[in-house]
This record gives structure tokens, sequence and C-alpha cells, in this order.
């Protein structure tokens, strides 16, 4: 059933429901639910929960910054300036999931310029039950209190947030991170734009699965180091761009960080605007393992491009001692030298048992540029887990080697 919220009455200035309130309380599961843009929606105190399977969807979001003549859409505004805030809440019913919303085409925003309100769309913690099967497209969301885009999951089982989609959606200027997403699984962000929030452009934490495609990840905030961070995540990012993460805060375009990681990184480009002093410390891409065999996976790095970056990518060992199963394929970087400095470098670890193998770029229309392969340099010679043709650089004994399983042992490569 279609209800449009206009014909609903508006008791909210005696205590009463707003038109939204009343439209959810009477809708079933399966209802479609319109708001026109005929003026902005002000949401209440404790913001419009929405407990069942419907459709919300307006007029398109209009374009809330931009002439008068373009002001049109439907727009729904937080209650007050208040960070508590939120705009619409997913809500369990006790002891059900929630399956299947929709929420399409309208804007969420402040009222003024000055951020205002929570969460544009929060699902908090709720008692080991799950969200399924929500979809978020064509929405812009803007100047809020707090984060774009918040779903937290209880755990990766019954209470995970499943089969998520977000889709051609802004988010822009908000106060905590554009997007923020905990035990989600099946997760497909496709075309969004996260631009100029004080937190990250996308934060997923926790375990889960997620795929980023033809993104736009911007200007994070000063008090964050990184502009997207994936944890424990099972990830495929691709055709993105990571661009202005050279701010105060931010140092890093992307960073895979913890156990569980499993991803193929291709096809995006990390850019910053000009080579300046904070570019010899930018990183494209920050990969890091905790050391535990049991959960630690394998990153494949494919053809990416950078451009005024200092470090493209960086098997990180400052926060733990292992890398395991990295593949680094030649990359674009440009520019390759800077005021006589190496730019756009690849950086692999140099911890015994590694599986990193790093390609680097070929060529850039330069004479003298290095191609080749690059192997874990090592300060003794590996001990176990060794097979047939594994090859090592022994920086010790500047020595190229490989493990030969028919003389048991390690002989150098010689150059000839």
């Amino acid at each position: 059933m279609l209800l449009n919220v206009l014909d609903f009455p508006d008791y909210s200035a005696t205590g009463g429901l707003d038109r939204l309130q009343a439209a959810l309380a009477q809708a079933s599961s399966g209802d479609r639910i319109y708001l026109p843009g005929i003026a902005p929606y002000r949401a209440p105190a404790t913001g419009w929960e929405i407990r069942k399977s419907v459709e919300l969807f307006g007029d398109g979001p209009g374009n809330p910054d931009g002439p008068a003549a373009e002001r049109t859409g439907t727009v729904l505004l937080p209650h007050s300036a208040a960070t508590s805030d939120h705009v619409l809440r997913l809500v369990n019913e006790p002891g059900t999931e929630l399956n299947r919303v929709y929420i399409h085409d309208l804007g969420i925003a402040s009222s003024s310029a000055a951020r205002e309100g929570g969460d544009g769309i929060l699902r908090e913690i709720s008692g080991n039950l799950k969200v399924s099967g929500l979809r978020l497209e064509r929405l812009s969301i803007a100047r809020l209190g707090g984060s774009g885009i918040r779903l937290l999951g209880d755990n990766g089982g019954p209470g995970a947030v499943n089969d998520l989609l977000i889709q051609n959606c802004t988010i822009e200027n908000c106060g905590g991170d554009g997007i923020q997403l905990f035990y989600g699984f099946a997760v497909n962000i496709t075309g969004v734009r996260s631009s100029s929030n004080a937190g990250r452009a996308l934060w997923a934490g926790a375990p889960g699965e997620i795929s980023l495609y033809g993104c736009v990840f911007e200007a994070g905030g000063a008090g964050v180091e990184e502009l997207v961070l994936l944890e424990r995540a099972v990830a495929r990012i691709d055709a993105c761009r990571f661009a202005g993460f050279d701010t105060t805060g931010d140092r890093v375009g992307l960073r895979l960080w913890n156990t569980g990681l499993y991803a193929v990184i291709t096809g995006n480009t990390f850019e910053l605007a000009s080579w300046n002093a904070a570019s010899p410390a930018a990183i494209g891409i920050d990969i890091a393992f905790k050391p535990n065999p049991a959960q630690t996976g394998t990153v494949c790095v494919m053809p990416n491009r950078f451009l005024n970056v200092g470090t493209a990518i960086r098997a990180n060992r400052s926060l733990f001692d292992s890398v395991n199963g990295l593949f680094i394929a030649p990359q674009l970087g440009s520019p390759l030298i800077v005021n006589s400095q190496p730019a756009s470098v690849i950086a692999l670890p140099t911890v015994a048992g590694n599986a990193a193998v790093g390609v680097p770029n070929v060529s850039d229309g330069a004479a003298s540029r290095a191609a080749g392969l690059l192997v874990p340099p090592l300060a003794a010679n590996p001990t176990s887990q060794l097979q047939p043709a594994h090859m090592f650089y022994n920086a010790a004994d500047d020595a190229l080697r490989v493990w030969s399983e028919s003389e048991e042992g390690w002989r150098d490569v010689i150059l000839i």
C-alpha cells in the first residue's frame, strides 16, 4: 500500500505524532511511504523510528546548497542541534529481525550552514538481533553533528548487519564519520561520495565483508590518521578515488588493519593536489596484520595510481610483527622522483616468515627507473615453512637466496 504523509494530520505542536510518525505507526510491512517535497520535515526528539519492512522515499534530495530554484526536493531535518537528536533510527522489535527497509531519494541535513543534530541514519546495538536487506540509495546527507550513516551490529552472527547496499549517496561535512559500520556482512557500497567529514570518510570495524566500487573518499578530519579504515574485513576495493589525505590529521588514504584480512585492491586513484611538505609522510595504502596464523589472510594489490603521495604502499610493522600473504603488482606513481627523493615507493617489511612479494614500476618514460621483483629482505635464513623455489634476500650476507628441495638447503642466486 502507498501512504502519503500529507494524508495524515500533524499533531506534533500539541505533543502528538507528526505526519511521518503517524504514517510509520499505521504502515504494515511491505508498505511504501511517500514524503512530498513541499517543505522540510523536522524530526521528533527521538528521531523517526523505523520498525517495519517499509519503503521510505521522497522527491529527491534537491540541492540544498544551490540557488533557490534548485532547493526543491524532500529534506529531513534533525530535531535540534543536540548530537543526541538522530534523524532516522532503525529499531528492532523485541525478538524480531528487521528486514528489507528501503530508503531513497531524499536529503537529510541541518537547516543552516552549521552542523546540527546527531546521526543521519542510525542503527544502534540491539539485543543480538539482525538487520538484513537494508537499501540506501540516492540520499544526500550533510551538515549533521554526528555521522552520516552509522550502522552497528552486535556480532558476526544473529546480531549482524547483513546484505547492505549503499548506492549513489553523498555524505558531506558531518561531525562524525561519513559512514561507520560494525559487523557488516555482504556489504556493497557503490558510487558513494564521502567528503569533508570531521571523522573518517568510511570506518568499517569488527569482522565483516565489504566491497567498494566507484566511490570518492575525500578530506577526512584533523583528528584521524586515515581517510578509510577497514578492520578485519574480507574486502574488494575497486575503481575508487582517495584524495586530500594530507591534512592535519590524515596521513593514510586506505588502511587495512588487524587479523582476518583478505582483500583485493585494484584500479584506484590515490591523489594529493600537489607535492607539498606533507606529501613525503602521506601513505596511499597501509597494510598491517596481527600475527595470528589462524586468522591472518592474503592481500593482493593490483595496479593503482598514486599522485603526489610519498609512499604508495606500506606493509606496516609498526603496530604488529608480521605480514602474511601479500602480493603487490606494478603500480603507477607520479612523480617518481621529487627533489632528488623517491616518491610513491613500495615499502615491504623485514620480518622472518613473511609471504610478501612486490613488483615495482617498470617505467615512467625515463631511462633509468628501477624494475624487477621485490622480495623480503631478512637478517637471517628462514628455517620453517620452506617450499621449493622459496626466494628471499639475506641482508646480512648481501645475497639473494633460493631454497632447493633436492639439496635441502639455501643456494645463492648468482647473476652472470
